[in-house]
């Protein structure tokens, strides 16, 4: 007959599996769980802006629109209205991505921003400082040319601290972030309304930094032409 099958030796290739993987009993399950079909980063950019233009438009009131809530007859209530949407775009650039990608981004914003009228992309270049960052106009060719040279570790804090000077006193509608979500210290806050990550590398597995609270994390892959 069949031979028994040895469940002592099962669990100890099933150890030896997991500390090839990690340690503990999680990473052996997260060997089993199936990976995540990862999208074109173009696909990435393109939904962060579909996210910023389907968001109600309530930056402030105005008395030339009337609220929805306003009593048939009677007294009228002041409406909302809004700015044109305003995205911003974080490429972490530490050794992960070199600065092709980083030119590939820019022309693809500036391509999505011809098909959305009046956006407004303020694009971040940083590993553990920013490295490169300012608005991007919608007629210009991308010339980055100061960001060369990525050298350090990755931190997200400046990046965001940066997000946050640029946007002033309302927050960006959306904010894109590329990454390999392997960042030295505690993810901050995000600077805008919606956070999409366009996770690549480690992090497109669910691996290093835990992203914020809310953050929508797609796993990420920059293909070639």
């Amino acid at each position: 007959g069949d031979k028994p099958i040895d469940w002592a030796e099962v669990a100890r290739q099933a150890r030896a599996l997991a500390r090839q993987a990690g340690r503990g009993t999680s990473a052996f399950a997260a060997m089993l769980t199936p990976v995540s079909p990862r999208l074109d980063w173009r696909k990435v950019i393109r939904h962060g802006f579909q996210v910023a233009y389907g968001t109600p438009r309530r930056d402030f009131q105005t008395w030339s629109k009337r609220s929805r809530r306003s009593p048939p007859v009677g007294v009228q209530l002041p409406g909302w209205t809004g700015t044109d949407p305003r995205l911003c775009i974080i490429a972490d650039v530490s050794g992960s991505m070199d600065r092709k990608w980083l030119d590939r981004i820019a022309a693809e914003v500036l391509h999505l921003m011809a098909q959305y009228r009046g956006a407004k992309v303020y694009l971040i270049a940083h590993a553990d400082t920013v490295a490169w960052e300012g608005w991007l106009r919608s007629q210009a060719t991308p010339q980055i040319t100061e960001a060369l040279g990525f050298s350090g570790g990755t931190a997200f804090a400046p990046a965001y601290a940066a997000a946050r000077v640029a946007a002033g006193a309302r927050l960006f509608d959306t904010v894109v972030h590329f990454t390999d979500c392997e960042g030295d210290s505690t993810w901050p806050a995000a600077p805008g309304r919606k956070l999409v990550i366009g996770a690549f590398g480690r992090g497109a597995s669910g691996g290093g930094t835990t992203p914020p609270v809310g953050a929508e994390v797609i796993p990420c892959a920059f293909q070639e032409d």
